[in-house]
């Protein structure tokens, strides 16, 4: 039986004359001004590049008008272009009014950066400059689109960075008489139900009272404590002002077109996320391959569609390859990069291939359409993003794979792989990484907890490996000394094989351990982690495993578990 359309409780008017948002049989899916689905395939930064007199011969860059007569002519080729390869819709900062110019009419997103006029939510948040910079910046961009049927929606920010250890700190340490730090005061007051005894047990502080406080001092995490607590009610209160302040903004302009978040820099802290979710149409997120064969964990987007129950956007995917015409070096860091170019073309089937999957995902914009120029651009980024190089010619493994995929088709048919709680057999090395395993067989579903990890095991007759990804961001000078101190360090904690024991993770400056002995533990760190842990015993195919695993970030912030039965296959 074919479901009834229920259309998503979001902000936005269900009015046919510009896209919506809507949910179908169990998959979201914007619904284009025609009526029909649309699945958004677009590409980033499409625009023609260096004006060619002020193209840097010893940086040289992609100048798209070398090689058409005039902005009109290449704006019709490159959107021909885009639609012989597959996309149908131009990303984030894309020369729209070149392409409106040329008669091009091809569904477009904006980025309007509303909080990083005033630097937002680094800058007070609470203060009156700070609403001023959101709505100028909002009178000043949305009037000229709000009309525009081609018009998909509005990013609010992009990458704002909600690093929540660090903006605790930040706040406490601005002037008294500011309102984001009087908010704060508040909220410190309040969460303790004003007994000073009740916050001493979290936090360490030179002050001997609320009122002290208020006017000066220091607050930092007691060991064992539950200060953390504290640390994410202020995350959400920030998120709370931020969402509810851009939100005002662009409605007050424009009260029909989708907010579609402000794009989150490949992590999200929870509290954020719970916070964006009654302000916007959708959620959107920059999220890079998170291993070179173009796989993405689990958790980060079902998590994040969990949370927030809203349908994801993934504004920014990239992969790099050695192999390439323009000279990129790749080294600037942050990025995946693999070696070749006929691996490039398989990493991007395969992460398109898993976004259009899953039923929460609407859309996947490629970051971007040309190659960064061959020593860098501003800030040093130097990476074989494009689907161009510097000198206008299409990666042709690359985009005959983009124009053979429809991921529409994909997201329409298709469906994520079950997890099965199988184990699989281990790959050569399994202590290496976990790019080799076959992580859709090993994957066990979590069983409690809003996930932040996810959990893979595989097999060897003389061993069981159990491998955590999962992700977390910890700031040490939250903490006395500067220093995160053992207790407070995520953990993953087993209850099998005998004894139970405790995976801690290691951090900037220290190495992950393992309480048994007998236990062999590897680590990949980063904002997303990785540990593995080789159990040695007897094992076979058909054997079944008990599991029960916990997994806590930093100072016990958030935690999830899984309690499985995982069958050992062949």
């Amino acid at each position: 039986m074919i479901a009834a359309a229920v259309a998503l409780a979001f902000s936005a008017p269900k009015e046919s004359a510009f896209f919506r948002l809507e949910e179908r049989a169990g998959r979201s899916a914007f619904r284009a001004p025609n009526g029909q689905p649309f699945w958004s395939f677009g590409v980033c930064c499409t625009g023609p590049g260096f004006e060619p007199q002020k193209v840097d011969p010893k940086n040289p860059g992609y100048a798209g008008l070398q090689h058409y007569p005039d902005e009109k002519a290449w704006a019709k080729g490159t959107a021909h272009d885009l639609r012989s390869w597959g996309f149908n819709s131009l990303g984030g900062w894309s020369d729209v009014d070149l392409f409106k110019k040329a008669g091009v009419k091809m569904p477009y997103f904006v980025v309007l950066h509303l909080g990083a006029y005033d630097k937002a939510p680094w800058n007070d948040l609470f203060a009156d400059q700070m609403q001023k910079a959101i709505d100028g910046a909002a009178k000043a961009q949305i009037p000229k689109v709000r009309d525009d049927p081609n018009l998909v929606g509005y990013f609010t920010d992009n990458e704002l960075g909600w690093w929540t250890d660090t903006l605790f700190p930040a706040y406490i340490k601005m002037p008294a008489a500011s309102k984001g730090r009087k908010t704060l005061m508040r909220l410190v007051r309040s969460h303790y139900r004003g007994d000073f005894n009740r916050l001493q047990k979290d936090w360490m502080t030179s002050s001997e009272s609320f009122a002290v406080l208020e006017k000066r001092g220091d607050l930092t995490l007691r060991p064992g404590g539950n200060g953390i607590k504290l640390v994410d009610a202020w995350t959400s209160a920030l998120a709370t002002r931020y969402y509810s302040m851009v939100h005002r903004a662009v409605r007050r302009h424009d009260p029909r077109h989708l907010i579609l978040g402000d794009r989150y820099a490949q992590y999200y802290d929870l509290p954020v996320a719970r916070a964006a979710a009654p302000y916007v149409d959708g959620i959107s997120t920059n999220l890079g391959a998170e291993w070179t064969d173009g796989g993405l964990s689990r958790f980060f987007l079902e998590s994040l569609h969990k949370v927030t129950k809203k349908p994801l956007i993934v504004t920014e995917f990239y992969m790099a390859a050695m192999e390439n015409r323009s000279g990129n070096r790749n080294s600037s860091g942050g990025f995946p990069i693999v070696q070749t170019q006929n691996e490039r073309a398989a990493a991007f089937r395969r992460n398109v291939a898993e976004m259009a999957a899953r039923p929460y995902v609407v859309g996947a914009h490629w970051f971007q359409f040309y190659d960064e120029p061959t020593h860098g651009r501003g800030d040093g980024e130097n990476y074989n993003m494009g689907l161009v190089d510097i000198h206008g010619q299409a990666y042709e493994k690359l985009t005959e794979v983009s124009a053979a995929l429809d991921p529409a088709r994909r997201h329409a048919a298709s469906a994520l792989t079950p997890i099965l709680n199988t184990a699989p057999p281990a790959p050569a090395d399994p202590m290496k990484g976990l790019k080799d395993w076959r992580r859709e067989r090993a994957l066990v579903a979590p069983s409690s907890g809003d996930p932040f990890g996810d959990l893979y095991v595989v097999w060897k007759p003389d061993a069981l490996y159990l491998g955590m990804y999962a992700m977390d961001y910890m700031d040490e000078s939250l903490y006395v000394a500067g220093r995160i101190p053992q207790i407070e360090r995520p953990t993953w904690t087993v209850r099998r094989f005998g004894k139970p024991f405790t995976v801690r993770y290691g951090g900037k400056d220290q190495k992950a351990t393992v309480d048994r002995p007998d236990l062999q533990i590897a680590e990949l760190p980063g904002l997303k982690f990785t540990t593995i842990v080789r159990v040695p015993g007897k094992f076979s195919a058909g054997k079944r495993i008990d599991l029960k695993v916990d997994l806590a970030s930093h100072s016990r912030a958030e935690q999830m578990g899984w309690q499985r039965s995982v069958r050992l296959i062949p």
